[in-house]
């Protein structure tokens, strides 16, 4: 008899990591065949703007999913229940409202976070009562060692799983020593800065840097892609680039899809992505850049440190400043060290973060936390 799943999560669209990684591990249940999965989309953003803001048509929503989440499992009674909790906004009570009618309907909960939890959220009386007893007695899958700790003060040991994002290989050997090749022989580094364009994801910071790089000589271009949180960081963004007087030197490439972002990729030397965004976890863009074969300039936020090895497949800002980005973007004009770095990136991806290694895992801590263990 197959084991039944009921999954709660966000799932594009709109898309954004956590959608796009949810809908990942979404179907690599699906495609089990010892499992049931019944699935929720628990979203109703229509745009990556819509983010994080209330609204009657998300309040509407949520009595939907909820009125489904108790007709299922009363009928149904799932073996486990799979929630990817978000930990900020109303989406925060949304989840974890959820997450309370569950565990009083006896069902067992497995959280998978992909973003941190804060030590606002901590210091937050409300919120870290609803996190202790949401959590309590449940199991977690965290993205990395350092998100592990981080949620230590809520779940035992032995309840915390660590698991890596990761992403279907789309490009074959032939073609990325193709790649590599045109890497090595071309002139001026093509910078990409790849993200959802809200500024604590760094954006500002790499024009700073683009700045530097422009008054010191080195030649490169500037692409940045992903979508944008409101017209007024828009506007900013241009406002900046007209600052500095770098319109020849950056473009804005817009939202890309999947075979833009890649080409994207293709093109590039580097990612440059000096992220403070505070509740960075483990950025699939890294695992994207690295399939590529791209050095990633980044920070120590998240499990990112779990990410890059510093000076082997990237570089690990220490200071977060623009000083310290141009350094190592201008370190990198040295193609034979672009490219060494980048072969590192690439055998990096295939060893750890490749889609078929995070299936069997995937599957093997979810099968671990049925109750009944039979299809281990």
């Amino acid at each position: 008899m197959k084991k039944k799943i009921l999954f709660l999560s966000v799932l594009p669209p709109p898309i954004y990591g956590s959608a796009m990684s949810s809908l990942t591990c979404l179907k690599v249940l699906q495609q089990d065949k010892n499992l049931e999965v019944y699935n929720l989309k628990t979203n109703f953003s229509k745009a990556f703007g819509d983010v994080g803001k209330i609204s009657l048509i998300k309040i509407a929503g949520f009595f939907l999913i909820l009125s489904k989440v108790i007709s299922y499992t009363i009928k149904n009674r799932p073996d486990l229940v799979y929630i990817m909790p978000a930990t900020a906004g109303f989406a925060f009570f949304r989840d974890f409202a959820f997450a309370f009618i569950l565990k009083l309907l006896g069902r067992n909960i497995i959280y998978h976070l992909r973003t941190q939890i804060t030590v606002e959220d901590k210091k937050n009386k409300l919120k870290n009562y609803i996190l202790k007893k949401a959590f309590q007695n449940s199991k977690v899958i965290v993205l990395g060692k350092e998100l592990k700790n981080n949620v230590l003060c809520y779940f035992r040991d032995n309840d915390i799983f660590i698991l890596p994002n990761a992403i279907s290989k789309t490009l074959s050997m032939e073609r990325y020593e193709k790649i590599e090749k045109n890497r090595l022989n071309r002139s001026g580094l093509r910078l990409a800065f790849i993200s959802n364009m809200m500024k604590p994801k760094g954006w500002p910071l790499t024009i700073e840097a683009a700045n530097i790089l422009n008054k010191t000589g080195v030649d490169f271009s500037l692409t940045f892609a992903g979508n944008w949180p409101s017209d007024k960081e828009k506007n900013d963004f241009y406002n900046l680039v007209k600052k500095y007087k770098l319109n020849s030197k950056i473009s804005y490439a817009g939202y890309l899809d999947t075979k833009g972002k890649n080409n994207l990729l293709a093109n590039s030397d580097i990612l440059v992505f000096p992220t403070e965004y505070k509740f960075e976890a483990l950025p699939r863009v890294i695992i994207e850049a690295y399939e590529y074969g791209l050095p990633v300039i980044t920070t120590r936020n998240g499990s990112i440190p779990d990410m890059v090895v510093h000076n082997k497949t990237g570089f690990l800002l220490s200071d977060n400043t623009a000083k310290e980005t141009a350094g190592y973007i201008t370190a990198l004009s040295d193609r034979q060290y672009l490219v060494n770095i980048g072969s590192e990136s690439r055998k990096r991806f295939l060893e750890n973060y490749e889609l078929s290694i995070f299936k069997k895992n995937f599957l093997k801590i979810i099968k671990h936390n049925m109750r009944d263990k039979e299809i281990e």
